[in-house]
């Protein structure tokens, strides 16, 4: 979104969300290539709640893929309309690994949801989140808090499934935790 953008010199929340985006698709090359994982990374902003930049059917193969990635999604936060399109992204996001779980006969799917929880400018409140991640259904959802470090700890002791992440450094550990997570809730299902 925008304000990843404008606030990236503030506190690095777009260089963050780019190396997660790195992170997430060097990680999960091998498993992609191999049929064990699917993946796809999108964006949202104020124009457009599903902007995709990776489809399920193209997965990143080299590192020059990647960095293209990487530049339309820095490309995307300069050009767009500011606003918020989050609840929108996710239900979307859901919808998409929804389909496609079912179109490969497949039970688990999770959407890692990285935002720079600036929810309150929009007026999205703790209520209207949660009723937002409801509508997700059978879909696992992790929303990573990259920005606004009070809102995202306020979030995260409030809606279930936020993760604050100031640090970098710390989402290896993030990404574990969530997919043992995720492992566990699809098991108990």
């Amino acid at each position: 979104s925008a304000s990843m953008y404008r606030f990236n010199g503030v506190d690095g929340r777009l260089k963050r969300a780019c190396e997660c985006a790195v992170m997430v698709m060097e990680s999960a090359y091998e498993m992609a290539q191999s049929g064990l994982l699917k993946f796809e990374i999108c964006g949202h902003s104020g124009d457009d709640s599903s902007i995709i930049f990776s489809s399920f059917e193209s997965v990143p193969k080299n590192e020059n893929e990647r960095f293209k990635i990487i530049q339309r999604m820095i490309a995307s936060t300069q050009y767009c309309s500011s606003g918020d399109t989050s609840l929108k992204a996710l239900q979307d996001a859901a919808e998409r690994v929804r389909k496609e779980v079912s179109n490969n006969g497949k039970s688990e799917g999770l959407v890692l949801a990285f935002s720079d929880a600036n929810f309150k400018r929009y007026g999205i409140t703790e209520h209207t989140l949660r009723e937002a991640l409801s509508y997700t259904k059978n879909i696992d959802v992790a929303l990573i808090l990259i920005g606004s470090p009070e809102e995202a700890m306020q979030l995260s002791s409030t809606v279930k499934a936020a993760v604050p992440a100031m640090d970098t450094a710390d989402m290896p550990n993030i990404f574990r935790d969530i997919f043992q997570n995720s492992i566990a809730l699809q098991a108990s299902l």
